[in-house]
């Protein structure tokens, strides 16, 4: 016999999440454009919770680190949720116990491929730095590793990677820079090539005529490990290939913009996303395969393109299906100020959502588990 028992709706696991507009950077195709959606994908199977690897399975490294509910996928997911909700966590998005949290973060994507429901707590952890430091001072590592590609350009045009390297071989100039950096002292600092891949590129002798294919060097490759991009142009040469270098402009190259969405500067992301594609779009109208060694270098993210039809063009792994109706693509933003989207609570009907989308005349980007940020 129930006494006195309580309602349906009471003591239930998760906050009901208030219906609010909700203004997000990146599109969460998988999930309606809804960041509340993305977030409740976690359903608490805690298999982000391993202590040891086992097989290919990578989820999650900083759990397994420090053995800690927070610094796993579910904790944060959970976190995020409290975070909208506003209940436990009242700051929103300038939370510091959300910050703290993601702060271990690696941004490995280990939790979207691991995860059975595809959390991608990469994606969440930069649309909250966004929201985060938006107008505000942010982490000396922002500035120095998030704009890694700005500093180590410079050192290539002004010639002094060897005073740097130099410099950096030397204790305190070593700490000095360390610490002004946001870098821990533990960590050794890398040597800059004194000749960059797309130097070395441009002096030696073209050995092949076959087809063309872009190689696209990433920054890593460019200024730190030109050896890499060096066999790769031996190999495609090697296989009768002609290797060329992808487009460039006084401004800058190409660039996939990694380092500045993983600090969460999705601003500056959207720019060099903007060059980028203007540089490819004659490279993608006559069809040039294009080829690189870091995953991450032809897969620009696709949420700071201000084109989103562009940006798959250049993102493998979407396939394009034809559609008799123009569609939203995977999930980008389009150019200029968003307006923002009220998104129904859980248990209610869903109502349509406000939010400009951009537009494909030819077919969608269809991919089940597309990330923004992949």
């Amino acid at each position: 016999m129930l006494v006195r028992p309580d309602p349906l709706d009471a003591n239930l696991r998760f906050s009901v999440l208030p219906r609010r507009p909700v203004d997000v950077a990146f599109g969460y195709p998988a999930d309606g454009g809804d960041f509340r959606a993305a977030v409740r994908r976690c359903v608490g199977v805690a298999k982000c919770r391993t202590t040891t690897a086992s097989g290919p399975a990578v989820m999650c490294p900083s759990f397994r680190a420090t053995g800690e509910e927070e610094h796993s996928t579910r904790g944060r997911a959970r976190l995020l949720h409290e975070m909208l909700a506003g209940e436990l966590v009242t700051d929103g998005w300038r939370s510091t116990e959300v910050r703290d949290a993601l702060d271990l973060c690696l941004s490995c994507k280990g939790c979207r491929s691991d995860c059975p429901v595809g959390v991608d707590m990469a994606t969440y952890k930069a649309e909250f730095l966004h929201h985060h430091y938006r107008g505000r001072r942010r982490p000396a590592a922002h500035y120095s590793m998030g704009r890694l590609p700005v500093w180590l350009r410079w050192a290539a045009r002004t010639g002094t990677a060897r005073l740097l390297n130099r410099l950096a071989s030397l204790r305190l100039p070593a700490r000095i820079g360390k610490r002004l950096a946001g870098i821990a002292p533990e960590r050794g600092i890398p040597r800059l090539a004194p000749l960059t891949f797309s130097r070395w590129w441009r002096r030696r002798e073209r050995r092949s005529t076959g087809d063309p294919v872009v190689l696209w060097p990433d920054t890593f490759t460019e200024h730190l490990s030109p050896s890499v991009g060096q066999a790769a142009v031996r190999v495609l040469e090697a296989a009768g290939l002609r290797a060329v270098p992808p487009p460039s402009r006084p401004g800058g190259g190409v660039c996939c913009g990694l380092t500045y969405v993983s600090t969460g500067q999705l601003d500056r992301a959207r720019a060099v996303l903007r060059r980028t594609l203007d540089l490819m779009e004659p490279v993608l109208r006559r069809g040039t395969p294009s080829s690189s060694w870091n995953r991450a270098a032809p897969r620009p993210s696709a949420p700071t393109s201000p084109d989103s039809c562009r940006t798959t063009r250049v993102r493998p792994g979407c396939r394009r299906r034809s559609s008799p109706s123009p569609r939203r693509c995977c999930g980008t933003l389009p150019s200029g100020p968003r307006p923002r989207s009220a998104v129904p609570s859980p248990g209610r009907p869903t109502a349509t959502s406000t939010r400009s989308s951009v537009t494909a005349p030819t077919g969608r980007c269809a991919s089940p588990r597309a990330s923004p940020a992949s």
